[in-house]
């Protein structure tokens, strides 16, 4: 007997009219691999030697094989190559190709995505070269060790120093040290802080930026615990081995007392006052403005609004300190 084809002519003898008919078989569409998973036990770390691309593969079960896979590995800094079979070093940019083949009756969607089997977030991109075959690309870059915790004491940050005479130090046996201390002094009118050398003076406003510099590249500020004079501070960074520390500090005589007259009550159906208050005629400070907001909403109560019964209120009173002056947070 003849083999079929997939174009069978069937004879149907239909009130004596002979017709023919086409019958077509048709192929199952190839199901679509939306992602894959590649399994590298041996990533790039620190001192660590990649897998060979023998060890690099994908669970037997997936829809895909690996065809090919290879490793390359430069310096991040420099773009000089390094040699994959020697341990990875810090600052190391290591790529890994890898080449998939899917399996009879899939193919990859366009957007395939990929994960590395451990890896949180890869790094990396997927390149499509046909249906049944794609290109896994995936970078890591070699951290240098973490600096858990960053510490440093500053002097001299007071009136009546001058900005030669500040001293940063750190702790002996830091991993890092102070590169530069820079001073920037307030300007009130344009409200900005502008680089500044000289004398701190009474009744000013400074910011004092600390960088810090890693020692070696070997390690580096990852997210560090950072404190100056013993106190958590405000920092930030332009990489693994640079460091800033800011801080802020006042000249101004401090206030540690207020005293006010004239503060208004909420009286039922009468509409909130927001004058009569006053501070003692020599204070070194004054009023600045009087809200008051209701409790259960937050909204600033209006000049026609009511005071009603049962409901709570707080009235917000703003005082400003006058020049030379600012108030103790303490």
């Amino acid at each position: 007997m003849k083999k079929l084809l997939s174009l069978i002519l069937a004879a149907i003898m239909v009130c004596g009219t002979l017709m023919i008919t086409d019958v077509t078989s048709l192929a199952a569409e190839p199901e679509a691999i939306q992602s894959v998973s590649i399994a590298v036990p041996k990533v790039p770390t620190k001192g660590q030697i990649v897998s060979p691309v023998s060890d690099i593969t994908v669970s037997g079960q997936e829809p895909y094989t690996v065809e090919s896979a290879e490793w390359s590995a430069w310096m991040a800094d420099t773009s000089d190559d390094l040699d994959v079979a020697n341990p990875c070093v810090v600052g190391g940019q290591y790529h890994l190709e890898v080449v998939l083949v899917a399996k009879t009756g899939y193919e990859f969607a366009d957007n395939c995505e990929f994960t590395v089997v451990g890896e949180d977030v890869p790094n990396g991109f997927v390149n499509k070269q046909s249906n049944s075959k794609i290109e896994v690309n995936i970078d890591w870059t070699v951290a240098p060790e973490r600096i858990p915790n960053v510490d440093v004491t500053l002097l001299n940050a007071e009136q009546g120093k001058t900005t030669s005479d500040l001293q940063a130090t750190v702790p002996s046996g830091a991993k890092y040290s102070v590169k530069e201390i820079l001073v920037y002094k307030y300007d009130e009118a344009n409200d900005v802080f502008d680089l500044y050398t000289g004398a701190f003076e009474k009744g000013q406003r400074y910011s004092v930026q600390i960088d810090l510099v890693c020692n070696d590249k070997e390690y580096g500020f990852v997210q560090p615990s950072v404190k100056l004079n013993g106190e958590s501070a405000n920092w930030g960074s332009s990489g693994h081995y640079d460091l800033q520390i800011q801080y802020e500090f006042n000249t101004s005589d401090k206030i540690t007392e207020v005293e006010m007259s004239g503060v208004p009550k909420a009286e039922k159906g009468k509409s909130p006052v927001v004058t009569g208050v006053s501070v003692p005629q020599n204070a070194e400070y004054k009023v600045l403005e009087v809200k008051w907001y209701d409790e259960d909403t937050g909204n600033e109560l209006q000049a026609g609004d009511k005071f009603e019964d049962g409901k709570a209120y707080n009235l917000e009173v703003t005082l400003k300190a006058n020049k030379g002056f600012v108030f103790d947070n303490e």
